[in-house]
């Protein structure tokens, strides 16, 4: 028995459809949405800046402690020519060498520096706390896209077969118009009119199969999985019919607006991340009016140093001091970097009140 090419095609592509359906993966929505948590890149981004700034906030911290110093260093020094010892005394080809060992310890502390550092400070602190809000936020919203995406599959997904059930009524009725014609019962225009209407259901049926997998295609870029590979999106806790309570539910807790714009404020994330960008600019402010104040601060030193290391701690050094500055006029620098500094806590305030 000898296959003829259309049936080798045909077992061709069943064997390969049935490959493919033993590697198909079912993805339920509980299951996309911890993937995405996992493996989403804005999710990751968030928590890296994060991390950031909670780093910043030590070393806004550490601004208020004493920094500590240690220091060495070898020196070697070779001096060759005549050497004039006077009266007429000359020393020819003389070479001198010296070398040299120190060591030390230096410590300072900043006493007062016109308010910087607590304007740093709090502008750290306003960032970490904006930076773990935005992370919040950008999580609910990766969520968000994972459930309406998730949803858009499954809908488009019954639009495909309504088309395919739309398509199969009309030609079925085609048929019919098709047998009634050949009787004489109806004429050739309509069963061109209904062959028109099959191939417009045709289309619709690619079209709503196109929508689908490029919407299934979206959902697994979304939250992080290759393309490549088949999911059968399907998660049996989801209804496909929504009952009029549920809907009923859905218009009551719509009907209170002022009630949602108040937890609005209270809850959302981007809001509050928006109110700590306006106490991280106004620490900024802080800071950059601190140069109009005058800088104190103290410092405390102690070295060794000789030319034999042996003898190193014969010769010991110590010192220490308070030492203050006031830059009285800087061409108008601290009020340039002051100006920019309040315009930025101007648009961090119209963020806040802005609808979006």
């Amino acid at each position: 028995m000898r296959f003829t090419p259309f049936l080798s095609l045909l077992v061709a592509i069943v064997c390969a459809t049935a490959i493919g359906s033993a590697q198909t993966k079912t993805l339920t929505l509980d299951q996309a949405r911890q993937i995405a948590l996992e493996r989403n890149v804005n999710i990751a981004q968030a928590q890296n800046n994060v991390e950031a700034a909670q780093a910043g906030v030590l070393a806004a911290t550490g601004s208020y402690l004493p920094t500590l110093s240690a220091s060495g260093g070898w020196n070697w020094n070779q001096n060759e020519g005549p050497i004039n010892l006077g009266g007429g005394v000359v020393i020819p080809n003389s070479r001198n060498v010296r070398r040299y060992f120190n060591t030390g310890l230096n410590l300072n502390y900043t006493i007062f520096d016109g308010f910087s550092r607590e304007g740093g400070y709090t502008r750290a602190s306003a960032n970490a706390i904006s930076s773990e809000q935005t992370s919040t936020r950008t999580r609910q919203s990766i969520i968000f896209q994972v459930e309406s995406s998730y949803l858009n599959v499954l809908r488009n997904e019954q639009l495909v077969r309504v088309s395919e059930e739309n398509l199969k009524r009309d030609r079925r009725q085609l048929e019919r118009i098709q047998e009634s014609n050949r009787v004489g019962a109806l004429s050739k225009a309509d069963v061109y009119r209904q062959q028109s209407q099959v191939a417009v259901d045709e289309l619709n049926l690619i079209n709503a199969q196109n929508n689908f997998n490029k919407s299934k295609a979206d959902l697994i870029a979304l939250i992080g999985l290759n393309v490549s590979d088949e999911y059968a999106i399907a998660d049996p806790a989801i209804s496909t019919e929504i009952a009029q309570s549920e809907l009923d539910a859905s218009i009551a807790q719509t009907k209170n607006f002022g009630e949602l714009i108040r937890q609005a404020i209270e809850k959302r994330p981007d809001y509050l991340a928006a109110k700590e960008g306006v106490r991280s600019a106004d620490g900024g402010v802080s800071s950059a009016r601190s140069g109009y104040f005058p800088t104190v601060s103290t410092s405390a030193g102690y070295g060794l140093s000789n030319e034999e290391f042996s003898k190193l701690t014969e010769n010991k050094g110590i010192n220490w001091g308070i030492n203050f500055r006031w830059n009285i006029f800087d061409g108008f620098g601290t009020n340039q970097v002051l100006q920019s500094a309040q315009v930025l806590k101007k648009n961090a305030e119209l963020a806040v009140r802005s609808p979006v």
